[in-house]
């Protein structure tokens, strides 16, 4: 029988944590006595897929490896408890996510997961750009909630200086539900493209796509409720160093580290920095904030 655990969560960049790598570090401790849990086997999941295995030390603590970033949870078990749970958890890239995962027999899971805080790398960043980089249009979480978007996440985006916003109607391909699709250009640049990310990753659209972006994973699941920020670069020369590298880093597979282009609706509209005309918007949302 599996029950899910007390899950209390504290997300901590650490210092020594080398660059690209993840790690999720903690105790396991009997919830009846408070008393560690050594001897027993972590297990960590990733979807249905179990990527590895560790034991607990004789004082509950453990310290797991991630070669990648992604939504994870932890299963733990040992002889005279039952097997235990965590409901999913993010680990971003580079983070070390420090856990005290309790075990909880017979216990029925109300809050499993409590975020108590987070290294705020994306508000560091978004305020860095915004007072050392200025170029562009910056919308604060107090000018979101001014705007106050209600169906859909491109309504941010309304009157903001030299940005185009209209809509049409869409159908989602996968799941076959219609609803408002922006359509979203800018006044700067020949073409007025824009390329998208979301909380400072670019997104890629597959390949024989076909439509409006925003009909694509993940554009498609955004809320206009997860909106807590937005960066707006309207064209090639207002978009920062890092996030144009960002952008470029992969297309269907390819390296374009050594090309200044960006991707726009799908397309990479052109092979050098003086033909490129498009901007990025990155939405930042409540994970990555």
């Amino acid at each position: 029988m599996l029950r899910s655990a007390s899950f209390a969560c504290l997300l901590a960049l650490l210092n020594w944590t080398p660059a690209g790598a993840q790690f999720i570090r903690g105790h396991l401790i009997d919830d009846s006595n408070g008393a560690p849990v050594g001897g027993a086997t972590l297990t960590v999941l990733f979807g249905e897929v179990r990527t590895s295995q560790t034991l607990t030390g004789d004082d509950g603590s453990f310290l797991i490896s991630l070669d990648a970033w992604g939504t994870y949870q932890l299963e733990a078990a040992r002889l005279g408890y039952e097997t235990t749970t965590s409901q999913p958890f993010l680990v971003e890239p580079s983070d070390t996510l420090t856990v005290d995962f309790r075990i909880l027999p017979d216990a029925v899971l109300l809050a499993p997961l409590l975020v108590t805080a987070r290294s705020n790398r994306g508000r560091e960043a978004f305020l860095r750009r915004m007072d050392d980089w200025g170029q562009g249009i910056y919308i604060t979480p107090a000018m979101v909630d001014s705007i106050q978007p209600r169906r859909h996440p491109a309504e941010v985006l309304r009157n903001q200086p030299k940005v185009w916003l209209s809509w049409s109607w869409g159908r989602d391909p996968w799941s076959g539900i219609s609803g408002p699709v922006p359509n979203i250009r800018t006044y700067l640049g020949k073409t007025g493209c824009v390329s998208y990310m979301i909380d400072g990753r670019a997104v890629r659209r597959p390949r024989f796509a076909e439509g409006p972006m925003w009909l694509d994973w993940p554009l498609n699941t955004l809320e206009a409720e997860d909106i807590v920020a937005v960066e707006v670069y309207r064209h090639i020369s207002e978009v920062p160093e890092e996030l144009r590298n960002a952008a470029n880093e992969v297309w269907h597979g390819q390296p374009l580290s050594n090309l200044p282009s960006i991707v726009a609706g799908g397309e990479r509209v052109a092979w050098d920095f003086m033909s490129e005309t498009c901007g990025i918007i990155n939405f930042w949302t409540q994970v990555g904030w």
